[in-house]
């Protein structure tokens, strides 16, 4: 997930800021010595309004160098949302066959196999950069289709892992990989930027896969597909997970069922799950890539205080996944709420209130105001956290059984999100300007307000009645058996009873 994320961090690092300003002057960058006065956002060209914009000379980099701006490529905006829509069109490519390889092959495996892809190709992205920015390109949307089944085949595991009641919390550390490759990562990405040594910012690309190859060692070591098999799990946890989880998951050495697509794919369940994921997904990727740039751009905050910013909002972010997670699934261990009602109650508090925050940055928010932006974005924070509990547990309770398989679909409209928020940015954003900003802003509440709606309508957290495993015909005669032998059992009883009761009566 790291890998991903800090793209955005190391793309503020990656260009140099003075030479795409010139070239949004180009008229006045002929002139020697001229100087580019960035123009200030709309909202504070008022007489009483203070100006936030940035004076670069246009023959020096000096001004730059001290904001930490001052990377080696001279790529637009427009090629730079193209770039972080790449790794998504790779996404949409293997989308198509990771549900059917986890249910051929299991979790552990696919997800192994993914990890050395994305590890191989995040190391191979400064040499294609330099190469060029369609060699970059090429590599990310490889790197996407390595990344897409993960995430699909983490989630087939956290069903088989953990009960319902304790699904939200477990899905919590799933994604939390999220929010603290966003926080810490930010901050260990900004100081490897500001380093000399290959110019800096190469190094967060190889951070990122030496720390994946240390997860990787840790998956191949401790994990197993299905807790039926692991070592470390006594006999006792291991019947509770069956128990908790029965009627979950398929029978051992029987042959597997036909996966129900049609069902999955037409169910109401199914849909609302993808309407939330394309909201949440839409808004993260702008966060995590646009985040940095909107920062520095119209909050007009210099590179490592940029790094900081960014950093404590995703740090909210990843404690609040935490206490919400914790909360619901306590709520529902007490009864209080149901799984359904939970996952609205958390999706609605994630959709609705992201929309709020987002209408605040946008009718509130200018470089004038950086301290109430910090705190206007830790609640995005704490509400974009409460999805885990919301759509995302929902997604993992429907249908265990086929975790893998609406996983699948699930980041296939997270990554039709991831792509159209590049997109969307690419085609408004073009200097940088606050009401610019407001417009994506705007589609951003536009999106979230829908998507809570339809959560809100459909979404369940039940499992639905195509989910059900088959009873084998083996399996029948076992159960009529037990049937039959509890039924004795307590003729038997009630026999001995009504005996009792004779004899008391004749003594």
């Amino acid at each position: 997930m790291s890998m991903r994320i800090n793209l955005g961090v190391a793309m503020v690092c990656m260009i140099n800021a003075t030479a795409v300003q010139q070239q949004h002057h180009h008229s006045s960058s002929h002139e020697e010595n001229a100087i580019i006065h960035l123009e200030p956002p709309p909202s504070l060209q008022s007489s009483n309004s203070p100006q936030c914009h940035r004076i670069i000379s246009a023959n020096e980099t000096e001004t730059a160098i001290k904001s930490g701006y001052k990377g080696t490529f001279t790529w637009t905006t427009e090629e730079q949302s193209l770039l972080f829509t790449a790794s998504f069109y790779g996404n949409l490519l293997s989308l198509a066959f990771g549900g059917f390889l986890i249910n051929r092959f299991g979790s552990k495996q696919v997800a192994l196999v993914s990890a050395l892809g994305m590890t191989a190709t995040t190391a191979l992205m400064p040499t294609a950069a330099y190469l060029g920015i369609y060699y970059f390109f090429a590599v990310k949307v490889v790197f996407g289709i390595f990344e897409s089944p993960i995430y699909a085949a983490l989630a087939t595991s956290l069903s088989l892992w953990f009960p319902p009641n304790e699904r939200s919390t477990a899905a919590s550390f799933f994604t939390s990989g999220s929010p603290l490759a966003s926080s810490l990562g930010t901050l260990i990405s900004t100081q490897l930027c500001s380093s000399d040594f290959l110019d800096g910012w190469p190094l967060i690309f190889y951070f990122m896969s030496i720390a994946t190859i240390a997860w990787i060692l840790i998956w191949i070591l401790f994990f197993t597909n299905n807790p039926k098999h692991c070592r470390m799990l006594s006999v006792k946890e291991k019947e509770y997970l069956s128990k908790e989880n029965e009627g979950h998951s398929h029978p051992d050495g029987e042959e597997k069922p036909p996966l129900p697509l049609a069902n999955i794919v037409s169910s109401p369940a199914t849909l609302a799950v993808m309407f939330a994921t394309f909201a949440h997904y839409f808004t993260t990727s702008l966060m995590q890539n646009f985040l940095p740039t909107y920062s520095r751009d119209v909050l007009a905050l210099d590179f490592k205080s940029n790094g900081a910013f960014t950093s404590m909002t995703f740090t909210f972010k990843f404690l609040s996944k935490y206490i919400l997670s914790f909360t619901a699934d306590f709520l529902k261990s007490k009864k209080i709420l149901t799984p359904t009602i939970s996952s609205k109650v958390f999706q609605s508090a994630a959709s609705f209130g992201v929309a709020t925050v987002f209408i605040f940055l946008t009718f509130y928010i200018d470089c004038t105001k950086q301290s109430e932006a910090l705190f206007v974005l830790a609640f995005y924070g704490i509400f974009a956290a409460a999805a885990n509990p919301g759509y995302f547990t929902s997604a993992c309770s429907f249908a265990p059984m086929y975790t893998g398989m609406i996983l699948s679909l699930m980041e296939g409209a997270g990554a039709i999100g991831h792509l159209a928020a590049p997109f969307f940015v690419g085609l408004i954003v073009k200097h940088g300007q606050t009401n610019e900003w407001s417009i994506v802003f705007g589609m951003i509440v536009l999106v979230n307000i829908v998507g809570g709606f339809v959560f809100l309508r459909y979404g369940t957290a039940d499992i639905q009645k195509w989910a059900h495993p088959k009873t084998s015909s083996s399996n029948l005669i076992t159960l009529e058996s037990s049937k039959k032998a509890e039924r004795k059992e307590s003729q038997c009883s009630l026999l001995k009873k009504k005996a009792s009761e004779l004899l008391q009566c004749v003594c």
